[in-house]
């Protein structure tokens, strides 16, 4: 059942998978069909931000005994100061080796094979560690319902929908047979630099695998989809500060979220804490940033720290930490982390596996990039800074750079109402759209 928002904020200024079972009660995860806007008001009641750390977890390894499976993964999607989801998240932030099979989706067919609809989410890097004390081959399935999954490694046995058979982002499923050698010492895998992102995952104690003659000691996947989640976040922006509405629409607690601000100064990591089901709390943006060393150091351990409480082994959470560093940490913007519930998780990639291991613990950040106000009315002005005077259409160095460039020019649209810039806007968003990255 889809339910229907009102658009009404227009800026003043131009502004598990258990094995084998699905997860029980209602859907979680909202298929994105329409350009929709929440209403915000002020008049509803907002817990205020309380805080809370976590205490250090322990350390959990793999006791060598049982045949278990564990998987981590992040996606992200762009949300504007309305709380809207935007689109045109294909755009790749962390390039992979070539060896990793694609579908080759882009924006134009001759590129590869078409996104058949405008992307607002990026599944990016969830890995399957299997652990086995002995030989054994597996089955496993992932389903991706409102999404297409688009790289993996190693070569999978099955997938859906067929490659250039895919009319909408849904739907999607694959399948890897893949044999487990606990015995096996040194794996035959591709050569990765390591300071390659590939490379955190390898330092991970897990059984090695294979299919055919792919050597790997995980199984790897991205996706891209088109839904929303019950996360919303909404900001006003006043005298340099910019407050925080996250909402957490479900009837599931969020276990742990984080509020991180980057800039080329340094950054702040805010603990969150739990967030209440179907509850609210109101933050302000932190302005008063850490060294890069220190707000690195704090930032890495707490989510390391959030990982571990979530049921991952010690040097799962670790990798995840270090694989997204660059991004999660390093890249400039304002965002939110947080650990999806478990029902959530399984409304969005069921998985199977077979035979059916003893444990199955499954860890999904999402991750929101939060357009406030403030940063909207900065495009909208780099947007109207590159048109004046000019006779052809200019890139601003800004945006050119920028990963998010599309989403953001897509919210500029919105708020433009002058007819010439509108048109002009919309030439940068055709310049920025044909990038081919899957």
């Amino acid at each position: 059942m889809r339910t229907t928002f009102v658009l009404t904020a227009v800026m003043a200024l131009l502004g598990c998978g258990i094995a084998d079972q699905e997860a029980d009660g209602p859907a979680h995860i909202t298929r994105q069909a329409s350009v929709l806007l929440p209403t915000p008001s002020g008049s509803e009641p907002v817990t205020a931000y309380q805080g809370e750390q976590l205490p250090p977890a322990p350390v959990l390894t793999w006791d060598q005994t049982s045949y278990v499976a564990h998987e981590w993964g992040t996606f992200t999607s762009v949300q504007s100061s309305a709380g809207e989801t935007m689109q045109g998240l294909h755009h790749e932030e962390e390039p992979l080796p070539g060896f990793v099979h694609s579908r080759g989706l882009g924006v134009y067919s001759k590129l590869g094979e078409a996104l058949p609809e405008a992307v607002t989410q990026k599944m990016e890097t969830p890995v399957v560690f299997l652990y086995s004390p002995q030989p054994k081959t597996v089955s496993l399935t992932v389903d991706f319902p409102q999404g297409i999954i688009s790289q993996y490694y190693p070569d999978c046995s099955a997938m859906q929908p067929k490659l250039y058979g895919a009319d909408a982002l849904a739907d999607g499923s694959m399948t890897w047979t893949v044999d487990l050698h606990p015995n096996l010492l040194n794996v035959p895998a591709p050569y990765v630099d390591p300071a390659d992102i590939w490379s955190p995952s390898r330092r991970v104690a897990s059984t090695p695998l294979s299919y055919d003659d792919e050597y790997e000691n995980f199984v790897f996947y991205r996706g891209v989809g088109r839904f929303t989640v019950p996360m919303t976040i909404t900001s006003v922006s006043s005298d340099g500060t910019d407050t925080l509405t996250i909402s957490n629409g479900s009837e599931q607690r969020i276990p742990a979220a984080f509020l991180i601000r980057v800039t080329s100064e340094g950054g702040a990591v805010h603990e969150l804490g739990r967030l209440p089901a179907n509850g609210k709390i109101q933050v302000v943006a932190p302005t008063r940033l850490d060294d890069m060393d220190t707000y690195l150091a704090k930032a890495e351990d707490r989510i390391a720290n959030a990982l571990r409480w979530s049921g991952l082994y010690g040097d799962e959470a670790v990798s995840m930490v270090k694989t997204w560093t660059h991004s999660y940490f390093h890249t400039p913007g304002l965002r939110v982390l947080y650990v999806l519930p478990d029902e959530w998780t399984n409304d969005l990639l069921p998985m199977r596996v077979r035979p059916a291991p003893t444990e199955i613990k499954r860890t999904l950040v999402g991750r929101i990039e939060v357009l406030t106000p403030a940063e909207e009315a900065t495009v909208v002005a780099l947007i109207n800074d590159s048109h004046k005077g000019e006779s052809t259409y200019k890139m601003p160095p800004e945006l050119a750079v920028d990963r998010f460039a599309e989403a953001k020019v897509h919210r500029a649209l919105q708020l433009i109402t002058e007819p010439d810039l509108k048109a002009y806007a919309g030439h940068l968003l055709k310049m920025l759209g044909p990038v081919f990255l899957y």
